[in-house]
């Protein structure tokens, strides 16, 4: 994650310039790092951000949620669903959810097997969403869990 400190835009115009800066400074990091990951997009230097969810019961179901940040479109499917499409807005709410949590490599599995859910943050490893894997936050992820099967 990158973290900006001092950002301030000057803009110059016929009547001189201006300086200008957020109010609110959550919501500009956030905006320059969409735009970062929309010009890696663009210049083909990375692909769009592809989040999997893999919920394993009786049967398993795999999710996919993609975003591009390019396009600012956001698209959910499963492997018996077609793509359906998301508000952006709600896109990035589901998006500051999922990252709430610390995804450490150390806690990867590199492919799930037995009962559960899973998620793989865009990173190539899944992480198991039990009770286990995120000490303290089980009440959280618990709902991230239903928030994510609510989705699809």
């Amino acid at each position: 994650m990158i973290r900006i400190r001092n950002l301030f835009l000057r803009i110059k115009h016929s009547q001189g310039s201006e300086m200008l800066w957020p109010a609110d400074k959550r919501q500009w990091e956030t905006f320059a790092q969409e735009l970062i990951q929309a010009i890696f997009e663009l210049g083909k230097k990375e692909a769009p951000l592809k989040i999997q969810f893999l919920n394993i019961e009786n049967i398993q179901r795999a999710y996919v949620i993609e975003y591009r940040f390019a396009e600012r479109t956001v698209g959910i499917s499963a492997s018996e669903k077609p793509q359906k499409p998301m508000d952006w807005y709600e896109g990035q709410r589901l998006l500051k959810y999922i990252f709430l949590f610390d995804y450490l490599p150390e806690d990867a599995i590199d492919k799930p097997k037995k009962q559960g859910n899973y998620i793989s943050p865009g990173d190539g490893l899944w992480y198991d969403l039990s009770n286990e894997s995120q000490k303290g936050d089980s009440e959280k992820l618990q709902r991230l869990v239903e928030t994510l099967k609510g989705y699809l």
